[in-house]
């Protein structure tokens, strides 16, 4: 027999057994707890009626639950208020899913099923259980969330018993107090009140689900103390001459114990006692009081005295024998026992001696704790624990720039998300101090903890914030780190530190930075998202299809904080020019998986893409699969002769605000052409055809001998470009062998690459990404490649760019002097990529001063390349237009790479997320912008929203990275897999339309049709 059906049936009977011990447990308690209650209230008064005892102890009963619920509900009603109010929960930007309800089975349809007796006794047997469990559940939740009740309550209760203290009397402290002048009023209310704490105990045994829960609460042991059965003991060892009622009178100060305890519990929900030191002080001060308190009621019941012939009124001599006492707790704490009032009776010194004990062990514990969080500031800000309608957090892990912070913050301000936001990080706080102050004015709840769970680290702060609740986990790496793969390997070490946590796989995502990934463990663990591969595979993607770095972007946002909500704002922005209105109506199409109505299950992918396209303006780019063990996709299908499968889903592009479902009927219907907007402008020039013509346009007497594919170097007729002429006779010479360092791009093709006719791309400064960039590029074996830069063959290791010799040369030159530019040919280059480049400059310079530097260069190389391009042999090539891309630090300057006034910042309003200010950009519109902080938000927005973070993973083979891990079908072009570009740009002069009339929606539907290519947008220039 099979070990693993034993264990099981073992298991089942342990918990059986559990459960059986369980109800014993808790009818045996009940029982006596209840039975107790009856004798010690029948046994009260010897001329009490039975409808005067019983009827106080239903209304008792009744009353607890009663209110129970109704603060529950009312709970329940402030936090949906608070959440509205305070929170400002936004509308989430989404896409309305296709409707699934047509076509559904009806699954209320009565069968034809004749039940039995014992199949009746069965199914009333599981709807028993399932009712059980969900009452059992309920009881647990409300007792769970129940302080506020019991501290209402409580309140009641130390009032009533404080009323019951004036109506005591006796005139010596060894008298016995008298009791008859207590009122019958009295007696009933204390009925009720017993009777209520009675429920409530029985309640708090029924919802939880083992017993030594029930025996490690303190609370449990603080009622079991006031109710009969401990009275009844009482009774047997101290109190032979007192009823069990007046016993429970007796012990009544232990109120003000579970009054305090309540308190505290309560302090602990709403503010961590180690993160604010004001919460600590009150906490401190408070418990003191309670505490005082209770010693001054105990001192009253055993040594307090009320004569019969005092004059005074009964309220204002009680008060002042409390008074006294209380007094007296003071100075009993402050001087270890020294003061005008002494303990005169055995009882009373035990209580003193208990009391003194208590505080001097509670007072410096707190006191200690207190000092820590004063000392704690610089490593902790904020709140652990969640307050108001705030249940779900995110955990963020690791060297979190603060960059990535405040895209998470606006991400869950402007999409409405209800979340909490915890870091674990080695930074100071004060890094974050801005993050700080903008969760502040959003009103997110945000903490920041100073600590790490990699090597050495303390993995013990994963219990403290309940990491294994949190919705998910992001362990982050950042570009800003100058050893990226030491970021990395620590960020290995702190996902085998979650691993073996305990946390789930599905709920943790890594983000790597280096060519380090997630194929270090045997086994992946979480989620991971590798920056680095995907910025040099969009940064050579963009070489050869210009703008796919802005489509990507925005296809990836997940709220629409980043328009002009007012109609006026948004007129004013896009009266600037038609070219800008086009742009604004494609920032607001978005990436989405959709659910597949049933009703199409089993057409062909070209008839779905056709009609979602015709119908309803969704252009299908592919089909998620989701019947398999794995989430697999295809892109583009066409020519394949996929049929949707059921559990299919859509991936789609469609606006961000729609709400359009698919209609009950199944019509294909052609979209009317005249609500397309005309767009017959596509780019037209892209890299294979300007290698074509410019090859033709060769000079047949260049001195290369035609060995190079390229126009010749415009003449320049400046007195300056004479002494470059003058200079370069000069010192020019032929250089070594196996020398990468050369004077121009011609003597580079001549004497340098191995084929010159490729494209030729001029990185401008030089960093440790373009080491990573260039090994990507001797893997797509498709350009040559240019650095140039101030002393860059001294500043650069050569030795490690030798091994690009094949397609890489360097130039030194000042790319501020125009000289230095013209005489490297920049202008020869087909595409620029203008970089920050701290190696070159001086050690310890600021992320503002390298940005600044890059945008000066930026601007002076454009204008120095836009007028030698304006030479006469440059103005009639059509094909000569040169690319380029700038990278900032800070995507924010943007707006100062060029002059223009197109920007809808200029109409700032504060629902406008400002960490995605950069998209209202001409250089970002034009795919020639890219940062470390647009990918990050790229990463947040695909980790946050979509599920299996798919969205990543189709981003990623749109840029077609060309990975083992990754096979996918071309998005534009049927054909093998991994063997053609997944985005494409065609220039719309190729295209033939049978119609005169060229709209999206006609050049849709012909690509699709004539060529199986999905056409998802256009990019103008």
């Amino acid at each position: 027999m099979s070990v693993v059906p034993d264990d099981k049936k073992l298991r089942t009977d342990a918990r059986t057994l559990k459960t059986f011990i369980k109800g014993i447990f808790d009818c045996v308690l009940i029982t006596i707890l209840t039975c107790s209650l009856f004798v010690t209230v029948i046994t009260a008064v010897e001329h009490d009626s039975l409808l005067d005892e019983f009827v106080p102890i239903i209304v008792g009963a009744v009353l607890f639950p009663l209110t129970l619920y109704i603060f529950q509900v009312i709970q329940t009603v402030v936090k949906t208020i608070k959440d509205s109010l305070v929170l400002r929960r936004r509308q989430v930007d989404g896409l309305a899913h296709i409707d699934t309800s047509v076509g559904r089975f009806n699954e209320e349809q009565p069968g034809r099923y004749r039940h039995t007796p014992k199949s009746i006794a069965i199914l009333a047997l599981k709807k028993a259980k399932v009712w059980y469990s969900y009452a059992k559940l309920s009881l647990t939740f409300m007792m769970h969330n129940s302080y506020i009740t019991l501290l209402f309550w409580d309140s009641l209760k130390l009032t009533l018993w404080l009323m019951t203290l004036t109506y005591w009397r006796r005139s010596k402290h060894t008298d016995e107090w008298d009791f008859s002048r207590t009122p019958q009023s009295i007696y009933r209310l204390h009925y009720g009140s017993l009777s209520l704490t009675n429920t409530e105990l029985c309640l708090f045994i029924l919802g939880t689900t083992d017993i030594k829960d029930v025996l490690c609460s303190s609370l449990f042991w603080i009622n079991i103390c006031i109710l009969p059965p401990m009275t009844l003991f009482m009774k047997l060892l101290f109190f032979h001459h007192l009823t069990f009622f007046k016993i429970y009178w007796m012990l009544g100060f232990l109120i003000w114990l579970k009054y305090f305890l309540l308190l505290d519990r309560l302090i602990n929900i709403f503010n961590v006692g180690i993160e604010r030191r004001a919460h600590r002080v009150w906490k401190i001060a408070l418990g003191i009081f309670l505490m005082a308190s209770a010693f001054a009621s105990s001192m009253y019941v055993l040594q307090g005295i009320h004569p019969l012939e005092a004059n005074d009124n009964a309220y204002s001599y009680s008060l002042a024998q409390y008074a006294e006492f209380f007094y007296f707790a003071f100075i009993t704490f402050a001087t270890v026992g020294y003061g005008d009032v002494v303990p005169m009776t055995t009882e009373t010194k035990m209580v003193s001696v208990c009391f003194v004990s208590c505080m001097i062990v509670w007072i410096p514990y707190e006191m200690n704790n207190f000092i820590q969080g004063v000392g704690s500031t610089n490593r902790i800000s904020g709140h652990i624990s969640s307050w108001g309608p705030m249940e779900a957090f995110i955990i963020l892990i690791g060297d979190v720039d603060p960059i990535q912070l405040s895209l998470f913050i606006s991400k869950v301000y402007y999409a409405g998300l209800k979340l909490k936001i915890i870091v674990l990080s080695n930074l100071s706080i004060e890094t974050y101090e801005t993050q700080i102050n903008q969760a502040k004015l959003l009103r997110l709840s945000l903490c920041i903890i100073r600590d790490d769970i990699g090597l050495d680290g303390n993995v013990d702060i994963l219990h403290t914030i309940k990491a294994k609740d949190a919705a998910a986990t992001f362990v982050l790496s950042t570009f800003k780190n100058p050893d990226a793969r030491k970021t990395d390997m620590n960020t290995v070490a702190r996902l085998i530190s979650l691993k073996k946590f305990g946390l789930s796989s599905d709920n943790v995502v890594a983000q790597f930075c280096s060519s380090i990934g997630p194929q270090i463990s045997l086994q992946a663990f979480g989620r991971s998202m590798n920056l680095y591969r995907f910025k040099t595979a969009l940064i050579a993607k963009n070489i050869t299809c210009p703008g796919i770095i802005t489509l990507v972007i925005n296809l990836s946002l997940t709220h629409n904080a980043v328009m002009p909500q007012d109609r006026k704002q948004q007129q004013e922005c896009r009266g600037s020019s038609d070219l800008y209105t086009h742009y604004l109506i494609g920032i607001g199409k978005r990436l989405r998986i959709c659910e597949i109505p049933e009703r199409l299950v089993g057409v062909s992918f070209e008839t779905l893409c056709l009609n979602l396209y015709n119908r309803h303006g969704y252009i299908t780019i592919g089909i998620m699969q989701v019947d398999s063990a794995y989430h697999t996709y295809l892109l583009n299908p066409a020519s394949h002769d996929y049929v949707i499968n059921q559990g299919d889903r859509a991936i789609l592009i469609a606006d961000s605000t729609s709400t359009a479902s698919v209609e009950t009927d199944f019509v294909a219907a052609g979209r009317h052409s005249s609500s397309v907007a005309l767009r017959n402008t596509m780019i037209t020039m892209f890299l294979e055809k300007w290698g074509n013509v410019v090859h033709v346009e060769k000079d047949d007497n260049d001195d290369l001998d035609g060995s190079i594919g390229m126009p010749p170097p415009p003449l320049y007729t400046s007195a300056e470009s004479k002494f470059i002429s003058e200079r370069e006779n000069l010192m020019d010479h032929v250089p070594d062998v196996n020398s990468i360092i050369v004077t121009s791009i011609t003597f580079a093709s001549r004497y340098v690459y191995d084929n010159p006719t490729r494209p030729i791309i001029a990185i401008i400064g030089y960093s440790e990404f373009v080491i990573h960039l260039l090994l990507y590029f001797e893997e797509l074996n498709e350009f040559n490649v240019v650095l140039f830069g101030r002393e860059i063959s001294s500043k650069a290791n050569i030795a490690i760019l030798q091994r690009f010799r094949s397609f890489l040369a360097l130039i030194d030159g000042d790319p501020l002097k125009k000289g230095d530019v013209n005489r490297a040919e920049l202008d020869r280059a087909c595409y620029l990529y203008v970089l920050r480049s701290p190696e070159l400059e001086e050690p310890g310079i600021s992320d503002v001063d390298l940005d600044l530097q890059t945008i000066v260069t930026y601007r002076h190389l454009k204008n120095i390349i836009q007028s030698n391009l304006s030479e006469k042999n440059a103005v009639n090539n059509p094909y000569s237009n040169i690319f380029s891309l700038v990278e900032l630090h800070n995507a924010s300057n943007v707006s100062y790479l060029d002059d223009s006034k197109w920007s809808a910042w200029n109409v700032l309003d504060k629902r406008l997320d400002p960490s995605l200010a950069y998209i209202h950009s001409l250089e970002y519109s034009m795919g020639q912008f890219i940062s470390d902080e647009m990918l990050y938000s790229l990463c947040m927005n695909t980790m946050l929203v979509h599920e299996d973070f798919s969205i990543y993973r189709i981003l990623m083979d749109l840029a077609c990275v060309r990975d083992s891990s990754h096979n996918f079908v071309s998005l534009f072009a049927s054909g093998g897999i991994a063997t053609q570009k997944g985005l494409m740009l065609i220039p719309t002069t190729d295209i033939t339309l049978d119609s005169n009339k060229r709209t999206f929606g006609h050049l849709f539907n012909y690509l699709f049709e004539k060529r199986n290519m999905v056409m998802i947008g256009i990019y103008r220039v």
